[in-house]
């Protein structure tokens, strides 16, 4: 890869590739992994409905989600929001946010509160949006958090 070819679209399958440790034997691939990770125990992903497909397996290698085994794998945190997915033109796929509960074997918690938003805001929001068919809140109505409730 020449100097002027870095940009993030083209190193993060490189990236991806070092972290599963391809081309290389068993114990290299190991050191390598462990010279990369090395003090890493957990993966914190932010605005995961943002994910495209670069990303998300550059992420299952850091997490090391092929891997055999749970030594040494990450555990990995995120958080996101299909209502809030806006990068669609970009790649970004609700489908790796669908898919993150099966991958890692996680459990799903629906925040039942918006700390951002006053009550107005948030229901005129959520008219616009519950009725979208395949949410992952489907059926979920967020209240304002109750430190909130009384302000205009």
């Amino acid at each position: 890869m020449a100097d002027g070819d870095l940009t993030l679209e083209t190193c993060l399958p490189v990236a991806a590739a070092m972290l599963r440790g391809e081309t290389m034997e068993a114990a290299e691939q190991t050191r390598q992994r462990d010279a990369l990770l090395r003090g890493f125990a957990y993966l914190f992903v932010d605005e995961y409905q943002d994910i495209d497909a670069a990303k998300y397996e550059l992420l299952s290698a850091i997490a090391g989600r092929a891997m055999e085994g749970d030594q040494r794998k990450l555990r990995v945190f995120a958080v996101g929001d299909d209502d809030q997915a806006i990068y669609a033109w970009d790649g970004a796929s609700n489908d790796f946010i669908r898919s993150f509960e099966q991958d890692y074997h996680a459990t799903r918690f629906v925040v039942p509160h918006s700390y951002r938003n006053p009550k107005a805001a948030l229901d005129m929001a959520q008219r616009l949006v519950h009725p979208l068919p395949d949410r992952l809140k489907e059926g979920t109505w967020l209240t304002v958090d109750p430190a909130r409730a009384d302000e205009p």
